[in-house]
């Protein structure tokens, strides 16, 4: 009977130790399958994408904007360095842009990884420079040198209306990238739905920044009509 036990004990071990293996082996490949899947890559040609095209557009004209004041030449002091306040910000704001990888792209190949990466730099980076240290140092501007300006509520008011509405649409890219992914067997449904998702985290994060640049560029405009006359 002691033997009869013995090897019922022995089995049963033997057979957990199989069931041990085999969910191991099944936990490795899918986690195989997982680092296919995340590092596929997807071609996007951005040299016809006319939404590409118009956020670097609006990136010059926002430099050619700044360049048609002449700070120097502005008479009122206080006036003068409220221009200041809102070119040195500008400026701050496109060389974020113009440093990111995304306004550099030089390849049409693109992973889940690197459009992570892309909306990441624009909403740590990119929105809070253009939209809430902008507005901020700005209205703190005209309120400490007390000047009177023509249509700057506007313009505030789109610039806080892009940084809540871009800061809350790249948390939601983050988290669907974040959650875009399988540790089940590779089918073609799950393939398709990855292909989707990323396709259209990185199609809105192009929209992410061409929004952002077109609102910049409106408050460029303002700049040049309030501080372009010199007075």
């Amino acid at each position: 009977m002691k033997d009869y036990f013995k090897e019922i004990f022995e089995l049963f071990a033997n057979c957990l130790m199989i069931l041990t293996l085999a969910l191991s082996a099944h936990l490795l490949l899918s986690n195989v399958y997982h680092y296919i899947e995340v590092n596929k890559s997807y071609n996007y040609n951005l040299n016809e994408s006319k939404t590409y095209i118009s956020f670097k557009e609006n990136v010059k004209e926002i430099e050619n904007n700044i360049n048609k004041v002449d700070v120097d030449n502005i008479k009122d002091i206080n006036r003068r360095m409220t221009a200041l306040t809102y070119k040195s910000k500008t400026e701050q704001c496109l060389n974020e842009i113009k440093t990111s990888d995304f306004y550099n792209l030089e390849k049409n190949s693109f992973k889940p990884a690197d459009i992570y990466d892309y909306n990441k730099t624009f909403s740590s980076k990119i929105n809070s420079y253009c939209t809430l240290l902008l507005e901020a140092e700005v209205t703190d501007a005209i309120n400490k040198y007390n000047i009177k300006v023509n249509g700057y509520d506007a313009v505030k008011n789109n610039l806080i209306r892009a940084r809540d509405d871009l800061s809350t649409d790249a948390l939601r890219l983050e988290n669907r990238l974040l959650f875009n992914s399988s540790y089940f067997w590779t089918t073609d449904t799950v393939r398709n739905t990855i292909y989707n998702y990323t396709s259209d985290v990185f199609f809105t994060n192009l929209s992410n920044y061409s929004r952002l640049t077109s609102v910049i560029e409106e408050s460029s405009i303002w700049y040049v009509n309030e501080f372009g006359g010199n007075r």
